[in-house]
């Protein structure tokens, strides 16, 4: 009798364990140096930005950011959540951070806003999370389906000032992961499509944003 309960125990913490580390758990680092996006090859960073060096110093940048907002790490993740995440980066106004993600039938949007800026370290001051409804999710998708975004190239020439504003848009589906980013991509209307989406993010958190992103 007592091996028999000392079975089910054993069975009992085996499965919580799982429940608590595996796969369908996005994980939220605890060193501030870890990178959250994949670095390129040095062919590729060469191309991309000119230097491998480079390469690995904006991710750092964007990586701090995401870790001051307390955020999970995507590009490893590998379970059966679907995450969008887009993050908005300026110089003189508070950086952004919005979450949408899929999980089963259940359907979120978490909203943070940060009070630092311009790439220094700042803590959050808002934390919101909102139910979101089918409908929205599909809307959404539908969003990505119309900008291609997963053959979209992960960055592209800015407009060239030194204040511009970073966009970037993660995506996890079906155990693969892709990125974007774009600075000031509604100047001119160089990316209509990819603004687009971003916004309706925007729209969906209910946030003023006029009101919450003080300079």
């Amino acid at each position: 009798m007592k091996i028999l309960l000392h079975l089910i125990l054993l069975t009992f913490l085996i499965n919580s364990c799982k429940t608590k580390t595996g796969n369908d758990v996005l994980i939220v680092p605890t060193d501030s140096a870890t990178l959250y996006f994949p670095l390129f090859d040095s062919a590729k960073a060469v191309k991309m930005y000119g230097s491998a060096w480079e390469d690995t110093a904006t991710k750092m940048w964007n990586s701090e950011e995401l870790f001051d907002f307390r955020e999970p790490v995507l590009y490893n993740y590998i379970g059966n959540i679907e995450v969008y995440r887009f993050t908005w980066v300026r110089s003189f106004a508070y950086p952004v951070c919005l979450r949408l993600q899929k999980q089963d039938d259940s359907i979120f949007l978490f909203s943070k806003i940060n009070d630092g800026y311009a790439y220094t370290r700042g803590k959050v001051i808002v934390n919101e999370k909102k139910d979101i409804t089918r409908k929205e999710w599909n809307t959404f998708k539908s969003f990505l389906k119309e900008m291609n975004y997963w053959k979209l190239d992960e960055d592209a020439v800015g407009p060239g000032w030194t204040d511009a504003s970073s966009w970037i848009l993660e995506g996890v589906s079906g155990k693969k992961y892709h990125w974007v980013s774009r600075d000031d991509p509604d100047h001119l209307n160089r990316y209509p499509n990819f603004t687009k989406t971003c916004k309706y993010l925007m729209s969906l958190s209910g946030i003023d944003f006029e009101k919450k992103l003080i300079k």
